[in-house]
């Protein structure tokens, strides 16, 4: 018996292990506008399954009290030291401990929600968004939990934050965080003379710029070459005396422990899917020889993989790990003023999820073609400053049953004469990854559809109203409900019953807005 109670309290013992609380701090936007900061405790579960579920007891929405907010079987995956969560689907809100008092959330019904987050040790940040699709009062919600302002972006991409980076005990610079050169980049004994400053904090900082300083990069010359200043969120390999050889390159690899003098990985999480990326630069072509007069432009190139091992340049043909490529190798000069340069993304046919993203900046495009000269105004010179990555969230265009839909003062207008479903609506956006959630109703005077548009990074939203006369759909009270990705016409399981999105593992089959079908393994 003192055994069966020994086991007993064990497993009640590693059960509540499995469950943290977080007390977050919380902004809520509603509509556009921020509500009072507050503080919310959200409950967060591993599952037996490895997916995770989280709780917001007693949410309230500024002044209004909404209710219990729970969220089951949230997608895990694990990137580097970070948990990564994500979910899309429908909840039902509940009402609060308090029965005193009026909770909105219950009257809502059928609430479509998307959620990401990142867990990491002690901390957890969220975002949550929410679609409130009555027709009387819509409304789309985000609650911001803990430090958001780094999901789906790259960390200190505004470059105000640096640190001291040491090589031996001679050699140092300041490093912006989360960003490596060649100081700390990993060298042969051949080419260990790499280890030299590129980088400086600058004061130089863009028009209309918030902070104080920007990253500059320099070329410098080694061993009577010219070596490009580069800067990556990845780590530099120099790997060959020989500029052109890819043993030179920076890469990424999320099972690389390895860090730097501050901390910080070799690696930048991306669990996000951008539309580009933005930055603003300033850059000066040094001294030039007959033999380089054309190498005149700076690069960036930019990856976003699964998180494998990943290197720029490639090395070989072979890699499949790759989701999305962004690249300008033709940056100019323009008289070295500041300039701001928007790169979009190219995204593969690929079912590799998301992970990571690399980002190198280089001086010159041509491998050790640039400046022969270590003085300052000879040199090639990039800054860098206010670098974000873009999220889409606007529609291009909304047909009915194939027909092009206008907007009359901020609602589009049709009459049909029948039964209306989610998927005689198409949607095209100005994004590959946003979320589209299509709502119908039936009202006295037809089928009202609300289409919500929320970006990949769930931090822009924007909603179209489409009323349609004469026609009517199923189901009196309830809306009809379904939440894609951007391009997905409609997602139907193996039975052929249409479906809110993939939210769990199973089979499934998307149809696309350009009328092509795709058979796809959620895991």
């Amino acid at each position: 018996m003192k055994k069966l109670f020994t086991l007993v309290a064990f497993a009640l013992s590693t059960l509540s292990m499995m469950a943290e609380d977080y007390s977050c701090p919380l902004l809520v936007v509603v509509e556009g506008a921020s509500q009072p900061k507050a503080t919310q405790t959200v409950s967060v579960t591993q599952q037996k399954d490895g997916k995770y579920s989280l709780s917001l007891k007693n949410f309230k929405m500024g002044s209004i009290p909404v209710g219990n907010i729970e969220v089951n079987d949230v997608d895990a995956m694990t990137c580097g030291t970070t948990i990564c969560l994500s979910t899309q689907k429908t909840i039902q809100i509940t009402a609060g401990d308090d029965a005193s008092v009026k909770w909105t959330g219950p009257a809502l019904g059928n609430v479509p929600i998307l959620l990401k987050g990142e867990l990491n040790g002690s901390t957890f940040n969220a975002i949550l968004s929410i679609s409130m699709v009555d027709p009387e009062s819509p409304m789309n919600v985000r609650v911001e939990l803990g430090d958001v302002e780094n999901i789906g972006q790259i960390p200190n991409s505004n470059f105000e934050a640096f640190h001291e980076e040491k090589s031996g005990l001679t050699k140092k610079e300041d490093q912006a965080d989360h960003w490596h050169s060649f100081i700390n980049s990993e060298t042969t004994a051949l080419t260990s003379s790499a280890k030299m400053k590129h980088n400086w904090k600058s004061n130089d900082v863009r028009p209309g710029s918030t902070g104080t300083s920007s990253l500059e990069v320099k070329s410098r010359t080694v061993l009577g070459q010219s070596a490009n200043g580069t800067v990556t969120t990845g780590r530099i390999k120099a790997g060959s005396i020989t500029a052109e050889d890819p043993a030179n390159c920076s890469y990424l690899d999320l099972s690389n422990t390895e860090k730097d003098k501050k901390g910080d990985p070799y690696y930048t999480i991306l669990t996000c899917k951008p539309d580009a990326i933005e930055f603003w630069t300033k850059f000066f072509v040094g001294k030039r020889e007959e033999s380089n007069k054309d190498n005149i432009y700076a690069t960036i190139s930019a990856a976003i993989t699964d998180g494998t091992y990943y290197q720029d340049p490639q090395d070989n043909d072979n890699y499949t790990n790759v989701v999305a490529t962004a690249k300008n190798d033709k940056i100019e000069s323009l008289d070295n003023t500041w300039q701001k340069l928007t790169v979009p993304f190219n995204y593969k046919e690929t079912d590799k999820t998301a992970k990571a993203i690399l980002v190198t900046i280089s001086t010159c495009s041509v491998p050790g073609g640039g400046s022969l000269s270590d003085k300052d105004g000879e040199q090639d010179a990039i800054k860098i400053d206010d670098m974000r990555l873009v999220y889409n969230a606007n529609a291009t265009s909304i047909k009915f049953k194939g027909e092009e839909l206008t907007e009359e003062e901020g609602v589009y207008y049709t009459t049909f004469n029948g039964e209306v479903k989610n998927s005689d609506l198409e949607v095209e956006t100005d994004s590959k990854s946003a979320y589209v959630t299509k709502s119908i109703f039936n009202t006295e005077d037809g089928v009202i559809a609300i289409i919500n548009i929320v970006s990949n990074d769930l931090k822009t939203a924007n909603r179209y109203v489409i009323l349609i006369e004469g026609a009517t759909t199923t189901g009196i009270n309830k809306p009809q409900t379904d939440t894609t990705q951007s391009g997905v016409k409609a997602v139907y399981n193996l039975s052929g019953q249409q479906v809110s999105g993939m939210s769990k593992a199973g089979v499934y089959i998307v149809e696309r807005n350009d009328g092509t079908t795709v058979k796809v393994l959620k895991k």
